[in-house]
This record gives C-alpha cells, sequence and structure tokens, in this order.
C-alpha cells in the first residue's frame, strides 16, 4: 500500500502542475489577445 500511495501522490502532484501550466498557458493566451487584437 505505501507504494500505492506514494504513486497517488506523485501522479495528484504531476496532475495539478498540469493543470496550473495549462491556466497559464490560456492566461497567456487571453493577454496576449487582449493586447494584440488581430
Amino acid at each position: 500500500m505505501g507504494i500505492s500511495n506514494y504513486a497517488l501522490y506523485w501522479f495528484g502532484f504531476l496532475e495539478g502542475a498540469l493543470v496550473v501550466w495549462l491556466l497559464m498557458k490560456v492566461i497567456s493566451a487571453l493577454w496576449i489577445k487582449s493586447e494584440f487584437p488581430f
């Protein structure tokens, strides 16, 4: 159970990091669109 708990912890950490990275990409894309509309 220790190994599975460790794996679940890392999976949750990586998933959270991926969500934060996607949010930053979306926010930066919207920021660039609002500053340079074409």
